[in-house]
């Protein structure tokens, strides 16, 4: 198997309504660092990447982007053959981010818009945070009106592999986690964005963390079967959820590994540890944006 054209889920980017709160919630409560200001715009990270979440300041929440981490810069140019070939446009020939050098803005199915970019630039500094700061950032789950449509072009354009799936929730993957993005039925729009950590104790560090702030945890800690990580998930100011997880499968060997068809009425693939879901859980999320193809 060829190498596939992208190595990782790079960043998010959303519309808030009230970019002061976002902020603050970013960085009080998940612990990144505002690594640029810029006008309307605030780019935020976990660690050494220039951004691993951005702000822009709007009228309405609502999703603007997703970013997605080439291989190399024959990759980036093998997409935008794909993507043509297969009807898709490229609406930006530059990156919406100036501090990517290189990149393009593709729209997808539904009209979601990807960053494709070789690589983000590094180098922030250390420090130390005020919350609970995640190793990386880890994957999207969107909901679509066709997620069918969404995983066709994942997989032939931007060669993401099938790792689960039951009744319309699609699990895709890049790299060897077991989902970069994960695709479900409902209004086009961002459910989550979900932060790896280290283990269960700052899971449990996120639940005082919240509560402390005088909220509650959504849901969790809970170990999926779908993916086998455990997980944690809260509500943020823009109305978006906010997963924290661990302990993900990991597919090293494509070839030798087998999707899982989940059935619908066994809730283990949910949840291992309990048969229910909150109620509404999947409902939540915010709308896709109007396309903003300028900062």
């Amino acid at each position: 198997m060829n190498r596939p054209v992208i190595s990782a889920i790079g960043h998010v980017a959303m519309i808030v309504s009230d970019i002061d709160a976002a902020v603050d919630n970013a960085t009080t409560l998940m612990g990144l660092r505002v690594s640029e200001r810029h006008g309307d715009w605030v780019d935020l990270t976990h660690g050494a990447p220039h951004h691993s979440l951005q702000y822009l300041a709007g009228d309405t929440d609502a999703l603007h982007h997703v970013g997605l981490v080439a291989a190399d810069a024959a990759a980036l140019q093998e997409i935008r053959n794909r993507a043509e070939d297969a009807g898709f446009s490229t609406v930006r020939d530059t990156p919406f981010d100036p501090s990517l050098p290189e990149g393009y803005v593709l729209a997808g199915p539904e009209g979601f818009l990807f960053e494709i970019y070789p690589a983000m630039p590094e180098g922030q500094p250390a420090y130390a945070p005020t919350g609970v700061k995640p190793n990386r950032f880890g994957h999207v789950t969107l909901s679509l009106a066709d997620p069918a449509a969404m995983r066709d072009f994942l997989q032939g354009v931007l060669d993401f592999r099938l790792s689960d799936e039951v009744a319309g929730v699609v699990f895709v993957r890049c790299n060897v986690d077991h989902h970069g993005i994960g695709l479900m039925p409902g209004p086009a729009g961002l459910h989550h964005h979900a932060w790896e950590v280290q283990s269960t104790v700052e899971l449990g560090q996120l639940g005082d963390r919240v509560d402390d702030m005088g909220g509650s945890l959504l849901w969790g800690p809970s170990r999926h079967g779908a993916g086998n990580n455990i997980a944690a998930y809260y509500l943020e100011p823009s109305g978006v959820i906010v997963e924290y997880y661990c302990d993900m499968l990991r597919i090293y060997d494509d070839d030798s590994y087998t999707p899982v068809d989940w059935d619908l009425e066994d809730h283990k693939w949910f949840s291992r540890w309990a048969p229910l879901m909150p109620e509404g859980f999947q409902s939540l999320g915010i709308p896709l944006a109007e396309p903003v193809l300028a900062r």
